[in-house]
């Protein structure tokens, strides 16, 4: 299906901006910091499918691409998107579970330290 990788592209960063906001976690209001950590990888991605499709031609499915293609006609326009999508959806994922360690951990200390008050 045509345009299948993209749909697969945007569903995941749906589902994300979508755990950000129940989640309050605050990824995507913070896009300033996001974009500085975001684009030195996503470029070197980018250079990494270009020396693999000069080099070593690397090619996507054309049936599940749209079509366009940048840097010469050589990336599909989901590939420039990839390394976006799956660093955003490492941040969110990162911060979730970092927030959620954090909430376990003051609960566990006013546990033990309740416990060792009562105790003789």
């Amino acid at each position: 299906m045509r345009g299948e990788y993209l749909l697969v592209l945007l569903g995941s960063l749906g589902s994300v901006v979508l755990l950000d906001r129940v989640a309050r976690l605050g990824v995507l209001r913070q896009w300033r910091r996001l974009l500085v950590t975001l684009a030195p990888a996503t470029a070197l991605i980018l250079l990494w499918d270009l020396v693999g499709v000069e080099r070593w031609g690397w090619a996507s499915n054309p049936a599940v691409l749209l079509g366009p293609h940048g840097l010469g006609g050589r990336i599909p326009l989901e590939e420039f998107l990839f390394p976006v999508v799956v660093g955003v959806c490492g941040l969110v994922l990162w911060e979730l579970v970092g927030a959620r360690l954090r909430e376990r951990r003051p609960s566990a200390r006013r546990g033990r330290q309740g416990r060792e008050a009562v105790r003789p």
